[in-house]
């Protein structure tokens, strides 16, 4: 099979460096949980500083096996292995709102056929909310919106579409590898409930880089996603938006 990208690491690869991050990731999850520092931190230096530091840690987690597989494999780190190529902002941004509102007519579709056609679909909730795991304070909104707007696109898009979307389509071809990658996605993301909106999302991202063959068009989606998803959080929160509306 002729590669369709241009990523040199092997489907070895990408399962090593999965179950090493996802490995290390339940391991610091669970000494967390039952050691009690989470708590004397957010007693220490406030509950948003711990979030940040807690999301700094798992994306470190998350991309350092990353980082040393291609160093050591593959002697060097070249940004445009992972997608990053010429940036055209136009072009790049009009593929990602051409992306977001085809992802928008499917969740609406199957919203209308959950309320008014009484159609139950397993794993089909909107996402738990993540701005109240940083507090309800200026400070912890703007560390939100930090994170879940600025860092959690560029991070999440390099791994899962950079790294394992190029790797697994020049293995398994690219509709295989665009569903598993998006698989992957949706089950690291550990919202079960809300697994299918999870995934369609990651499968359209996947789709737009196959499309582009640019990680550009996928940040600038996840990008407009979550920044929609944080102001409607933040409406809540602030009661612009009546939780019994």
């Amino acid at each position: 099979m002729s590669k369709y990208f241009q990523a040199p690491w092997s489907l070895k690869d990408i399962i090593i460096v999965l179950i090493v991050a996802i490995s290390s990731l339940v391991l610091v999850d669970l000494g967390l949980l039952y050691s009690g520092v989470t708590e004397f931190l957010i007693g220490l230096s406030g509950k948003e500083f711990v979030v940040l530091g807690l999301f700094l840690l798992q994306s470190v987690i998350l991309l350092v096996p990353l980082v040393v597989l291609v160093l050591k494999k593959y002697k060097k780190w070249d940004w445009k292995g992972f997608g990053f190529g010429k940036f055209k902002i136009f072009e790049n941004f009009g593929l990602a709102v051409l992306g977001y509102l085809f992802y928008l007519g499917i969740t609406f579709m199957m919203s209308m056929l959950v309320v008014f056609g009484g159609v139950k679909i397993p794993g089909y909730q909107i996402p738990e909310p993540t701005l109240p795991l940083f507090g309800e304070t200026n400070l912890a909104i703007m560390i939100a919106a930090i994170v879940i707007i600025g860092i959690a696109p560029i991070l999440e898009e390099m791994f899962f579409r950079g790294f394992i979307l190029q790797g697994l389509v020049n293995r398994i071809g690219t509709y295989f590898g665009a569903i598993l990658t998006a698989f992957i996605f949706a089950i690291i993301h550990l919202q079960f409930e809300s697994f299918v909106p999870i995934f369609i999302l990651s499968l359209i991202l996947s789709l737009l880089f196959i499309r582009s063959r640019s990680i550009w068009p996928c940040i600038w989606f996840h990008v407009i996603n979550n920044s929609i998803a944080f102001a409607v959080e933040l409406m809540l929160v602030r009661g612009v938006i009546p939780l019994d509306f």
